[in-house]
């Protein structure tokens, strides 16, 4: 019986431990499907992230490695296409890292130790690299621009980019800059640069950049620059400017003069009107004006476009003797004519000696014929 008992006894602690064990089992939370795949992800991630900010890292140590050795070569080569040329390898290798190495360009930009010369060479490549989307890149030009101790040919080449920079409040600080302004050199490249920029009530400030005693090429910045504002303000100052400009002609033997005058009549094909097109007219029609002056006349009047360009197009292809002229009058009717142009340009063809001018009056009629 004592054997016995024991033996029930054994029997009856493994069925208990069995149950124990069981029970243990169920009452085990059970793994979540996607935990194990949702760390390895994880892992990965920070795997992937950290591999590339290794990379980022190391391609800006190598840019400022480069620009080290540039800079060495630029205490020797004042000029910037000599630079340029004797380090054309150095320049591919930095290019070739693209955007991580903006950094560090910009940091030797914004270093006033650094040689000119490859501050300007810096500048260029971070546009061109389209670092000029980059913020750093627009507060470090804004900020060698409005430092009068700079280098002139550093701020002058910061004005060529400060438009590509998209940032609207610097067209407002240039502005701004202009009527202090007593260097014509960055007068010229401060008026250019508006160019890029819609500023409010900048037509009185660049109405004043028209009169004669500016240079010629700050005259013509202050033409486009009009232009672009957009506005009928800026509209006005420009038919004002340019009737008066016109008023007795503009002759090719005063050379500059006949380009500030191009340049405004340009200045209104940017700034299409078709209010301006009595005064492109009366240009054109004005044998007291350079063949260049007319001739840019009809591209602006073509610019403009529309039924009543097409009528001041027709009058000129009946009336306009000067050859070279017509020459303009073709091609601007090419863009804007209809079939019975195309016949009138034939005709007006076989009434002219001028080869060249004959070809192009033919060719505006094929362009025309092969629209319809």
């Amino acid at each position: 019986m004592c054997s016995r008992g024991r033996i029930l006894t054994v029997v009856v602690l493994l069925n208990i431990l069995a149950v124990s064990i069981q029970w243990h089992r169920l009452a085990k939370p059970a793994p979540i499907q996607g935990d194990r795949p949702a760390i390895k992800d994880t892992i990965q991630t920070n795997t992937v992230l950290s591999a590339t900010s290794q990379k980022t890292a190391t391609r800006l140590d190598r840019a400022r490695e480069l620009i080290r050795k540039l800079r060495d070569s630029a205490t020797k080569i004042k000029d910037v296409q000599a630079l340029c040329m004797e380090n054309a390898i150095t320049l591919d290798e930095l290019r070739a890292l693209g955007g991580d190495a903006i950094p560090a360009f910009l940091d030797e930009i914004a270093d006033k130790t650094c040689p000119a010369s490859l501050r300007m060479l810096l500048i260029e490549s971070v546009a061109h690299l389209s670092g000029h989307n980059d913020p750093h890149f627009d507060q470090v030009l804004m900020a060698i621009i409005t430092d009068s101790t700079d280098d002139k040919n550093v701020r002058m080449r910061a004005l060529r980019w400060i438009p590509e920079t998209g940032s609207q409040p610097d067209g407002a600080k240039l502005l701004a800059m202009l009527p202090t302004q007593t260097d014509a050199d960055l007068e010229f490249g401060i008026v250019r640069a508006l160019r890029g920029f819609k500023v409010a009530g900048s037509d009185d400030v660049l109405a004043g950049e028209l009169s004669d005693d500016k240079s010629h090429l700050i005259r013509i910045a202050a033409y486009h620059a009009l232009a672009s504002q957009g506005e009928e303000a800026a509209l006005n100052v420009l038919q004002q400017s340019v009737a008066a400009r016109l008023a007795n002609g503009s002759q090719e033997s005063q050379a500059q003069e006949n380009a500030v005058a191009v340049h405004g009549v340009l200045a209104l094909g940017e700034l299409p009107n078709s209010s301006s097109l009595p005064l492109l007219e009366s240009v054109t029609k004005n044998p007291s004006n350079s063949v260049s002056v007319r001739s840019t006349a009809f591209d602006s009047i073509a610019a403009i476009g529309g039924k009543d360009a097409l009528q001041v197009l027709r009058r000129a292809l009946s009336n306009e003797t000067d050859q070279s002229v017509l020459v303009y009058v073709a091609r601007a009717l090419s863009s804007q004519g209809d079939a019975s142009d195309a016949q009138a340009c034939l005709q007006k063809a076989a009434t002219v000696s001028d080869s060249y001018t004959k070809s192009e009056l033919q060719r505006a009629a094929h362009t025309i014929q092969q629209r319809k």
